[in-house]
């Protein structure tokens, strides 16, 4: 098993690969080419933890320069979607309209899970985005499930 932290590293260098894009060929191997632009399917990001309200924190900075690296990634790249994984805000629901708001700056269709920090009722999870802690969308013929793993008071359960 994989801990969050070394999976949101393994993530961010992902990103960073894929942000690179073709500059990467140049380092690779002769027979390494990434897809052509009109080969890929499907194409997404993936954030988390930003925990906006955290004390000492320039959460807000962070949440400004993550949006807008998404919203340049997704005019190079174009991107279908990008996914916010939990831990939107810091444990206080009073930040949890301001971190709504700082994700709705994102040009393309994004979706949220629920984090152990996001300390809000399920019901006003739904009246904000749409859908429950437990949801699924699809892109195309693409189907995803979002499931959450914690209660609304941060405890960590495996839903059933």
């Amino acid at each position: 098993m994989i801990s969050r932290r070394k999976f949101l590293g393994h993530s961010l260098k992902s990103m960073l690969l894929i942000g690179a894009g073709n500059t990467l060929q140049a380092f690779a191997a002769t027979d390494f080419r990434l897809p052509r632009k009109e080969d890929v399917v499907l194409r997404f990001a993936l954030v988390s933890d930003g925990h906006y309200g955290q004390a000492n924190t320039p959460f807000e900075q962070h949440h400004a320069q993550m949006a807008g690296l998404l919203n340049e990634l997704h005019k190079e790249r174009k991107l279908d979607f990008s996914v916010v994984n939990g831990d939107l805000f810091h444990d206080n629901p009073d930040f949890f309209p301001a971190v709504k708001t700082a994700w709705d700056k994102l040009l393309m269709p994004y979706y949220v899970t629920h984090g152990n920090h996001d300390k809000v009722p399920e019901t006003n999870w739904q009246q904000s985005f749409g859908y429950g802690w437990h949801h699924d969308f699809t892109v195309g013929d693409t189907a995803f499930l979002i499931l959450n793993t914690a209660d609304v008071g941060g405890s960590m359960f495996v839903p059933i």
